[in-house]
This record gives C-alpha cells, sequence and structure tokens, in this order.
C-alpha cells in the first residue's frame, strides 16, 4: 500500500519490501507515534497506517491503563471504571488518527469456531482473537461508525 506507516506491534514485516515500518513495544511508544503522527510534516508523507496486530495493541494499551490506575487488570477498578478508561485511550488513539484524516487498518489475528443458526444450521464463524469482550466491542464500534461489517 502506497504512502503508508506499518505501526508493527509484532515483527512480521521484514520479507516486505519497502514497508514504512515503527516498531512498537509499549502503549506509551504508540502515543509518541500518535502525537509525531499529528504534525503537518508527516500528515503530508503517509495518507494511511496499518495497524500489526490489533490484538497486540489491545493487550499494550489495558497494561499502561491499569499502570495508570495502579491495578492489576482492569476488572479491578470499581464501577467498570478500568475498562471504561481503556476505551477512552483506545479510541482517543484509532479514532483519532481517522480524524486526522488517515485511513486507518486493522491486522489481526482470528478464530474460526463453527455455530448453528436459529435453523439448525452449521457455518463457520471467523471472529476477531482480541482477548476480552470489552476490547473487542471497543474496536468492532470503530468498524461500526465507518460502515464496516464485523
Amino acid at each position: 500500500m502506497p504512502d503508508a506507516l506499518l505501526i508493527a506491534f509484532e515483527k512480521g514485516y521484514n520479507a516486505l519490501p519497502g514497508v514504512h515500518a515503527v516498531d512498537i513495544t509499549s502503549w506509551a511508544e504508540m502515543l509518541m507515534v500518535y502525537r509525531q503522527l499529528k504534525s503537518d510534516e508527516v500528515k503530508g508523507i503517509y495518507k494511511a497506517v496499518i495497524i500489526d496486530t490489533i490484538d497486540i495493541a489491545s493487550e499494550l494499551c489495558q497494561q499502561y491503563v491499569c499502570d495508570q490506575l495502579d491495578i492489576e487488570q482492569l476488572g479491578d477498578a470499581a464501577f467498570g471504571k478500568g475498562w471504561s478508561a481503556f476505551t477512552s485511550e483506545f479510541n482517543t488513539v484509532f479514532r483519532g488518527l481517522t480524524q486526522l484524516g488517515y485511513a486507518v487498518f486493522f491486522i489481526g489475528h482470528a478464530n474460526e469456531t463453527q455455530e448453528e443458526d436459529d435453523n439448525g444450521n452449521t457455518h463457520m464463524v471467523i471472529r476477531p482473537s482480541i482477548p476480552g469482550k470489552k476490547a473487542k466491542q471497543a474496536i468492532e464500534g470503530m468498524a461500526d461508525i465507518y460502515g464496516y461489517a464485523h
């Protein structure tokens, strides 16, 4: 994809020639890249941002929020505040990229399952393997906003 920046939460792009990539190992690093993507100079270079993988991005964002709230797991914060903080943080960055004019593409791992419909027919269903129901909802919510099926 021309004029794209690959934000690599896992290294798997080495065999792709000409890829412009930045390696990310923490959510703090993602926030630094997000700030850089706001600059007019960088906006003139890239038209799209590819997140590889959204699974790992979600995990790092969750860890970041837990560290900020000084908790072990997002569910440890009372009244759903941990998950709410995660959703806000996650959406601020990824929706923010679209508001800056970038096309945003998510790459993720998938789980395949057989499910039965209301008529008793069995179908193969492929869903993102993003850990945590709330994390999946945040990502699926972004897809819904822009009219994409999930």
